[in-house]
This record gives C-alpha cells, sequence and structure tokens, in this order.
C-alpha cells in the first residue's frame, strides 16, 4: 500500500492539477485559462512535456488586454501571472462629417459648440431626432458682395443640455403560473476528475414534465485552501406543476415600478442625468396590469451621428444649405 501510494504521488506530480491565475482585475479568469487551454496549458495536462515560454508568448499576443504574462510551473501546480494593459485613449474622429442630434424631446438649457453651427439656443423647444448642432458651416459673405462664399463641412462636437419629460411603461398579466412541488424527485451522482466526468447513472432521461434542477458540487481540497480538480456531483431534480394564481395588484406595483426606476436609471446614466420628479399611474385593461412612470429629468441630449462623405470646403450652390437643417 505504501509503495502504491508512493508511486501514485509520483505520477500524478507530473501532471497540472491546479491552475491559478494571479495579477489580474478587468480580464476575466476564465477568458485567460480558455485560451491556455487551448494551447495545451490545462488539469491534466503532462507538465514535462509543455513549453511554458512558448505558451506564454503566444497567448500574450492572442490576449490583447494584457501586456505581461508567465508561466511557473511548482510540480502539479501552474501559477500564471499576468499584468493588464493600459487602455489606449480614445480618439476624436475628425475625419467623418457628423451632426449632434437630440436624443430626446425636450427645452435646452445650456449648450457649447466646440465644432459644427448651432442650429438652436437656450430656451427652444427641440423633438428627439432633431439636428441641434449641424456640421455643416456657412461661411459668411463678404461685405457688400452677394457671392457665395460656401460651406465648410466638419465633424460638430458639442454638449446640449435640457430639461426633459420621459415616460416608461411596464405590464404584467392579472394571473401568473406559480410553481407547486410535487414532493417526487430523483438524485444522480457523477465524478468529475482531470476535467473528465463520470457518470454514476445511466444515460436516461429525467421522467417529469417539469422539474427543478439543484446541482452541488463538492471539492477536494487540501490542508491551506488549494483546490485538486477532483469533484463529486450531486443533481437533484425535484418535480413540480403549475397552477394559475390571481395577482397581488399592491406587490405587482411596487415591482414594476422599481423595474421602471431602474430603466430611468440607466437610460440617465448614459447621459449624464438626473431625476427631477417622478410621478407613478396604475392601470387594469384587458387582463394585464400596467403601470406608467412619467419623469422630468435634466440630461444632455446630444449624440452624435456620422454622415457620408468626407469633412472640407464645398463651394457655394451645391445645395448644402438644405443638408444643413434636415434631421436624422
Amino acid at each position: 500500500g505504501l509503495a502504491l501510494c508512493i508511486l501514485t504521488l509520483s505520477v500524478l506530480s507530473q501532471f497540472i492539477l491546479v491552475v491559478d491565475v494571479e495579477g489580474n482585475e478587468t480580464v476575466p479568469t476564465a477568458v485567460i485559462l480558455a485560451e491556455l487551454e487551448r494551447l495545451g496549458l490545462k488539469v491534466g495536462a503532462y507538465g514535462p512535456g509543455l513549453e511554458e515560454k512558448e505558451i506564454a508568448n503566444t497567448a500574450l499576443i492572442e490576449l490583447e488586454e494584457l501586456s505581461f504574462l508567465a508561466i511557473n510551473l511548482h510540480g502539479c501546480r501552474a501559477e500564471v501571472q499576468v499584468r493588464e494593459a493600459d487602455p489606449a485613449p480614445e480618439l476624436l474622429d475628425q475625419t467623418t462629417p457628423a451632426d449632434i442630434v437630440a436624443t430626446a424631446s425636450g427645452i435646452i438649457t445650456e449648450m457649447t459648440v466646440t465644432a459644427g453651427q448651432a442650429l438652436f439656443q437656450t430656451g427652444d423647444t427641440v423633438v428627439e431626432g432633431e439636428v441641434l448642432i449641424t456640421g455643416f458651416m456657412d461661411l459668411p459673405e463678404i461685405t457688400f458682395s452677394e457671392v457665395d462664399m460656401g460651406t465648410y463641412i466638419v465633424h460638430a462636437t458639442g454638449t446640449v443640455w435640457a430639461r426633459t419629460w420621459r415616460t416608461l411603461r411596464a405590464e404584467i398579466p392579472l394571473t401568473a403560473p406559480v410553481k407547486v412541488y410535487t414532493g417526487e424527485s430523483e438524485t444522480r451522482l457523477a465524478l468529475n476528475f482531470l476535467g473528465n466526468r463520470l457518470n454514476f447513472y445511466q444515460n436516461s432521461r429525467i421522467s417529469y414534465a417539469q422539474y427543478d434542477k439543484i446541482t452541488h458540487t463538492s471539492t477536494l481540497t487540501l490542508w491551506g485552501g488549494t483546490q485538486l480538480p477532483i469533484s463529486l456531483i450531486r443533481e437533484t431534480a425535484r418535480a413540480y406543476t403549475t397552477e394559475p394564481v390571481e395577482l397581488n395588484q399592491e406587490e405587482a406595483q411596487r415591482l414594476l415600478e422599481d423595474g421602471l426606476r431602474r430603466d430611468l436609471d440607466e437610460i440617465l446614466q448614459e447621459t449624464d442625468g438626473e431625476c427631477l420628479r417622478t410621478d407613478y399611474t396604475a392601470a387594469v385593461e384587458d387582463g394585464m396590469f400596467t403601470v406608467t412612470l412619467l419623469a422630468e429629468c435634466y440630461e444632455q441630449i446630444g449624440k452624435t451621428v456620422e454622415r457620408e462623405g468626407d469633412v472640407g470646403y464645398l463651394p457655394g450652390g451645391t445645395g448644402t444649405e438644405e443638408n444643413a437643417t434636415q434631421t436624422n
């Protein structure tokens, strides 16, 4: 038995049982492990047969988010040290014509134009989709001259802040199916060893028409917290049926209101805005319970919309005056 134990340990120590990744913050560990597994570094791989430097260099080329990757083998444990690359600054595209378009209807409270020509001013009411800052800049005529000096096309930039009023709706049926467990259940066991699964049951399907499957995995863990690639999997299927239940309108209204407020917060997060006031209304119609959110907001409604063509000078008489006031 002692000889068999020593032989087993000496053989297993030649294989990778644990792969640890250290140093990553934004790049998911699963992404790094998937790339290393594609290159041969995975649980169950034969350690002496791995080319650590070649695998590390290839993985570093494929994972552009990383600036450094090193692999160190410690017996059956592979230590992967990474360092993430600094993101490149986003450069403003000045070579494509663009307008600033309203993403919502509202009353303009503040406008800043850094490139282009403003078509509205503070206090004006605008409608969603209207061009607020156009990339078509009319060049002023020379004094006492009637010659059209033409238009200069640019990539319009700027910000437009406005008071807006948004309306969001959500609905739910007045009756909903609810699970009722029958008390019947089936349990299956399986063993996962070095990434290979061994089922202790036949390949028969679960006999229940509707069921919840609960999976519990127990992994073999050494002293110190190191987990080995050996785990026992227990799957339990609980049968249930469904019964229609009348909707609790108070709870449903609270649930829908919370969901609408989260949706509004996501919208305002994209526009750097804030909510000034909210009002909710509820109604029942055609078997549906509907909640409506009316919100007054303050947000940046300008969005860059690119046009076809090139930036630069256009001589007079090309018809660009109409393009400057068209909406997208």
